[in-house]
């Protein structure tokens, strides 16, 4: 027995005109977005797909604390292998007027 073929996926994306100009539109019947008047047919990801969101470690407080570190960490790195390339670093500190008043 042959497995039934999955449903194709509904097209959200109807053309409507608009009575004023005329001109026609593109309405998205699930997200009610509408395109600009003579904009041409948006593409929609495949069903069941959602757009990526940007990797991280999410919003809030613990969001930012994860960033923090790995930002922390990330910078401590660079630091330590410019030290190895380059030497490490040094400060030489000139105190002046020290015997003023």
């Amino acid at each position: 027995r042959a497995a039934a073929a999955a449903p194709a996926p509904v097209d959200p994306w109807k053309e409507v005109e608009d009575p004023n100009t005329k001109q026609k539109y593109w309405w998205n019947t699930t997200t009610n977005e509408t395109t600009a008047l003579g904009a041409p047919k948006p593409t929609t990801p495949a069903a069941g797909q959602q757009p990526s969101a940007v990797a991280g470690a999410g919003g809030g407080l613990m969001g930012a604390l994860a960033d923090g570190l790995a930002w922390g960490v990330g910078m401590s790195m660079a630091n330590r292998m410019m030290d190895g390339i380059m030497g490490p670093r040094s400060m030489e500190v000139v105190h002046r007027n020290e015997d003023a008043p």
